[in-house]
């Protein structure tokens, strides 16, 4: 009887942790967007304008720019579905990369710990990533493109996993900020170098088995060709690797966390 009382207790508490941490980041979320876009909803639109401006961008230039379809079907669809994929791995990871240094007030409260804040800035992101694909799709469908993939649950499970990819980073990159002031800099470049050979309007990355291999350890690479899987089915000279992708986030996202607690005076130092 004592040890069924024990199991209720501890049920129990954890039902409140869950309630508590619930309502914490659901009134941080709200500051967040708060301390971002003001109290305007055309300041949140206008954020969220950025990442679908990107990847609007790079699909239009490279439409009016070339109309050589890489393989076979629209060069619409070839090109949407690489750059996509990439700003769902860049904005997530950027913004959220400044949750800490934009929010940093609500330390002020004893109860708020540097990740619940991380944790607030994630969901925001991932609503917003949801957002842009949303709106991405309905432009590229109100132009007359068959944006109907042939496979489902192939093209969410690649939006998924480039929103967790970005998300991972980003976690990293708070940790990364305290260490290195310029990191957001470097993090840029580095994305950059990412995007010109994650094949996002070519094909062909390479001609030689050695800089495939090179290239094969591209996380961006492996989200474009999993969202381009679902439109063509096994097309890549580099085999898509899913669960490298999902290590990648992964192994990111533990370093994030277990950084936050190691360094956590650092972090709130800045």
């Amino acid at each position: 009887m004592e040890q069924v009382l024990d199991y209720s207790r501890v049920i129990g508490r954890l039902r409140g942790a869950f309630r508590s941490q619930i309502r914490i980041t659901a009134a941080l979320m709200l500051l967040d967007m708060r301390t971002r876009f003001g109290r305007s909803h055309l300041s949140f639109l206008l954020a969220l304008a950025w990442p679908l401006v990107h990847v609007l961008a790079i699909y239009f230039t490279f439409i009016i720019v070339s109309r050589v379809i890489p393989m076979g079907g629209s060069p619409n669809i070839f090109i949407a579905t690489g750059a996509l994929p990439y700003v769902l791995v860049l904005y997530p990871a950027r913004v959220t990369t400044l949750a800490i240094l934009q929010n940093r007030q609500a330390l002020m409260f004893p109860v708020i710990k540097t990740t619940d804040i991380i944790i607030a800035r994630a969901v925001v992101e991932f609503f917003s990533a949801c957002l842009v694909v949303l709106i991405f799709s309905a432009v590229l469908a109100a132009t007359g493109v068959d944006i109907v993939p042939l496979d489902w649950p192939e093209a969410l499970t690649a939006v998924l996993a480039s929103i967790y990819l970005g998300l991972g980073l980003g976690l990293l990159n708070v940790i990364l900020m305290t260490l290195v002031r310029l990191w957001l800099i470097v993090f840029v470049s580095i994305m950059l170098l990412l995007y010109i050979t994650a094949g996002v309007t070519s094909i062909r990355l390479a001609f030689t088995d050695q800089w495939r291999d090179v290239l094969s350890y591209n996380p961006v690479l492996h989200s474009v060709i999993w969202m381009r899987t679902a439109y063509y089915g096994d097309f890549s000279e580099i085999a898509l690797s899913k669960s490298y992708v999902i290590a990648v986030a992964t192994v990111c996202t533990f370093l994030g966390v277990a950084g936050d607690r190691l360094l956590r005076g650092r972090v709130l130092l800045g």
